[in-house]
């Protein structure tokens, strides 16, 4: 569900470069938040843009930090969290959760960098 019209980086000096959105979605930060009670909604931006960079032990330590507080694997933690009246819409996003734990824990491996993009385009303007 992406289509890009010219080349994109997702890591510059070996840091992420992060695109980011508009989005806000309570119910989004109050299970990121059930995760973890240090992932709360700080920033102004959002981390749902179609896209996301990662490092896999920046992924591991988050995993680390949720199985370590609910002695329990991260997938099940991340399904039991889940508001339950919120399971016909979305209840949870990777996206918001791995901005929020990346920009707090590793923030010297990471930068924002605001991409130009359309959120449910019916068409593509190859133009832009």
């Amino acid at each position: 569900d992406v289509y890009f019209h010219r080349p994109v980086s997702f890591f510059k000096d070996n840091k992420i470069q992060f695109n980011i959105g508009s989005q806000y979605w309570e119910p989004y930060f109050e299970h990121m938040n059930k995760l973890h009670p240090s992932l709360s909604k700080i920033y102004q931006f959002s981390g749902i843009c179609h896209l996301m960079p990662m490092k896999r032990y920046i992924v591991q330590s988050l995993f680390n930090m949720v199985e370590s507080y609910h002695s329990s694997v991260f997938w099940k933690v991340f399904l039991d969290m889940v508001t339950p009246e919120n399971y016909p819409h979305s209840g949870a996003s990777e996206y918001e959760i791995l901005l929020t734990y990346t920009l707090n824990t590793y923030s010297d491996e990471c930068d924002i960098v605001k991409l130009e993009w359309e959120d449910d385009s019916p068409s593509i303007n190859i133009s832009k």
